[in-house]
């Protein structure tokens, strides 16, 4: 069931995430579209405005719009050419563009038999190209043609930079999470725990049951489990609290093990009125001078150049410790003959 509920912690945290990413990278996409789009049809207004003509603009000014991004020098920047219809012929009249003239007028003839008034196009070789219709007094239509082809693909390269940036940063929440879901799933479990219910339990079955799943682990990474579990030990105690600290205590002694060293679990304490101790070793040369004091403290860690390449976010003891408390029990830890132990008594 843990396993389950950190598997489901992991994909929700990534799915929302990532629905975050998608409405972020839609949301500027949009943004930029329109911009261009209001940009655009701004600038073929001053070209009308002027006649069609870009020398000497009669009322350029970009700070009317601001949040168009626009300067005194965008309208000469921009490639366009202008289409004058009406019943007997098409004519370009200005053109400052590199298509050729034929091409031009098919383009604009196309347009005025939709009957649209704003738009955007796209013409072979994959130029995008928009356009402004403006109704003449003499009956004629004059249609601008403002080639954007450049906004749009600046825009669409922008997008796939962002969609990279975000797919690595989604890749390390990926990877952070599964480092450290498990303990924020047994946390939130234990703040959720007012009250637990101790029932008689065998302890012996437990335990062998819990630490079976870390001996192919263990042997295929060179190390060696030993065992010495009394059978039939009875006590009461409330299994998934029991069953999570045997857990945590093992992924402890697998993670910290020397290379080739060995991991000891034993639980004894058969004697009537005696407390059933727990004891999970293993071999730890680099712990001798440690401050065995402070790690139940959450977040703590000492041994940096030991732990360095180790997951975990040292949370995973300051549990134990809780889940021990909250047992009635007590979790201790001590140190001797290159092996670390943690003992805890029920």
């Amino acid at each position: 069931m843990f396993k389950k509920l950190r598997w489901k912690f992991m994909w929700v945290s990534t799915l929302i995430l990532l629905l975050v990413i998608i409405a972020v990278m839609g949301s500027v996409y949009r943004i930029a579209s329109a911009t261009v789009t209001s940009q655009t049809r701004f600038l073929m207004e001053e070209i009308l405005e002027n006649g069609g003509s870009l020398s000497a603009p009669k009322k350029f000014n970009p700070q009317e719009r601001p949040l168009l991004a626009l300067n005194e020098e965008s309208i000469y920047e921009i490639r366009y050419y202008i289409a004058q219809i009406d019943e007997q012929e098409t004519r370009i009249t200005h053109i400052n563009i590199a298509i050729p003239e034929d091409k031009a007028i098919d383009i604009a003839e196309s347009i005025y038999g939709k009957n649209k008034s704003f738009g955007s196009m796209t013409i072979p070789r994959s130029r995008k190209m928009s356009f402004l219709r403006q109704a003449q007094e003499d009956g004629s239509t004059l249609i601008i043609f403002l080639d954007t082809t450049s906004r749009y693909n600046l825009i669409r390269l922008v997008m796939v930079y962002m969609s990279c940036l975000w797919l690595i940063v989604l890749a390390v929440y990926v990877v952070v999470m599964g480092r450290y879901s498990g303990d924020l799933v047994v946390l939130s479990r234990l703040d959720e725990m007012h009250e637990i219910t101790m029932t008689e339990m065998d302890l012996s079955a437990l335990t062998s049951e819990t630490i079976e799943p870390f001996r192919s682990v263990i042997e295929s990474s060179g190390k060696k489990l030993n065992t010495g579990i009394v059978p039939g030990l009875h006590r009461k105690a409330e299994k998934q609290s029991f069953q999570q600290l045997v857990s945590i205590l093992m992924d402890n002694a697998v993670k910290y093990c020397d290379e080739g060293g060995e991991i000891e679990v034993t639980l004894s304490g058969k004697e009537p009125g005696k407390a059933a101790r727990l004891t999970v070793s293993n071999t730890y040369a680099a712990g001798k001078d440690l401050d065995y004091s402070r790690f139940f403290e959450r977040f703590y860690r000492e041994d940096t150049s030991h732990n360095s390449a180790k997951t975990g976010f040292g949370i995973g003891l300051s549990m134990g410790k809780e889940l021990a408390e909250r047992t009635g029990g007590k979790l201790k830890v001590h140190y001797e003959d290159s092996m670390i132990s943690f003992v805890f008594e029920l």
